[in-house]
């Protein structure tokens, strides 16, 4: 799902502060391109007081949207998997692969 998606109460342009407990309440897997949310004062409480999953398109910021889906797709089986972790965890999805990112205290 994505904001704007008639299953899902978020909408497009909603604050961070309104969806991010959706995401985590709901086990979600968020997948993004701010890499910034994770540093934000509350944004970054957010993430862990919900337990979000989030995985941070880290390099998308040069990419089109084709690119970001194919980059996407490369890694889904990987991607899948960790849909069932829970959370709070941070990874960082790049052209060469996931990586584990630091949750800031």
């Amino acid at each position: 799902m994505f904001p704007g998606h008639r299953h899902t109460c978020i909408r497009r342009g909603d604050l961070d502060d309104a969806w991010l407990p959706i995401v985590g309440e709901a086990a979600l897997l968020l997948i993004t391109r701010d890499r910034r949310i994770r540093y934000r004062l509350i944004e970054k409480r957010l993430l862990r007081d919900y337990s979000v999953k989030g995985l941070f398109l880290t390099q998308a910021g040069h990419m089109n949207m084709w690119e970001i889906l194919k980059m996407v797709m490369r890694n889904w089986e990987q991607i899948d998997a960790l849909a069932g972790v829970p959370g709070p965890w941070a990874k960082s999805l790049t052209r060469v692969g996931i990586n584990d990112l630091k949750l800031p205290d």
